[in-house]
């Protein structure tokens, strides 16, 4: 593969794989589950990166949407930089922020001359998962909400799929 050759982006999936972990209606993951989601957002974000930055070069350099985008794909190599810790609700959080970084450079894809909508830009964005009376691992999912707050605020991209 040469330096200019682009892999081909399913956006129809990638949406539909972070709805898995930020959905409210999604069901909690099992620990291997959310491993092996972990392992997909990264991978989408490896796709994604390289994309975003390509799209960008083609807007001024003073535009609004070229800088959110950039600033965009910096959060999103943080999020890739950083570990889960060791507990369910700390990996839980870790998947739904790498999918959110998912979710905001598919924006920034689909939309390389536009700056998302502020009003889809929340200061802190709380996750949540189905509300199942009972985890696997013995926490209700009220429990876990109120465990994992999460959000980044001032952060660039907090734009969740409809």
């Amino acid at each position: 593969m040469t330096a200019n050759t682009s892999l081909p982006v399913d956006t129809a999936t990638m949406y539909a794989t972070t709805a898995l972990v930020l959905d409210e209606k999604a069901e909690l993951p099992t620990a291997d589950e959310l491993n092996n989601l972990t392992l997909l957002y990264r991978g989408h974000l490896m796709l994604l990166i390289p994309e975003v930055e390509k799209a960008g070069l083609g807007l001024p350099e003073d535009d609004t949407a070229r800088r959110r985008a950039h600033a965009g794909v910096a959060e999103a190599r943080t999020r890739l930089d950083l570990e889960a810790g060791p507990t369910l609700p700390a990996q839980v959080a870790h998947a739904q922020r790498l999918a959110r970084s998912v979710v905001c450079l598919l924006g920034h894809l689909e939309n390389p001359g536009r700056a998302p909508d502020r009003r889809n830009h929340s200061s802190a964005k709380e996750d949540r998962v189905s509300e199942p009376t009972q985890t696997a691992f013995g926490m209700t999912v009220t429990d876990l909400n109120q465990t994992v707050r999460l959000g980044h605020p001032e952060g660039p991209c907090r734009r969740l799929p409809n």
